[in-house]
């Protein structure tokens, strides 16, 4: 068994999405294990999961966040 810091931060607030970049690393081993990068896009479901605009408040709360 080993322990594990998981480590997840937004890397890029664009106009529709964001992405949000994540690391795993073994405390063992003394090293990251596993680095990856998730691109999230905000889409309005009701009109055919077409993207939309990051809304103000979740940009907000982002930036607050992680300083993006």
């Amino acid at each position: 068994p080993d322990r594990m810091l998981i480590r997840t931060r937004t890397a890029r607030i664009g106009n529709s999405s964001f992405d949000l970049s994540n690391e795993i690393y073994s405390i063992s081993l003394r090293r990251s294990v596993i680095r990856a990068r998730f691109v999230i896009v905000v889409v309005d479901y009701n009109n055919g999961a077409t993207p939309v605009t990051v809304p103000p408040p979740v940009r907000a709360a982002i930036q607050a966040l992680d300083g993006v």
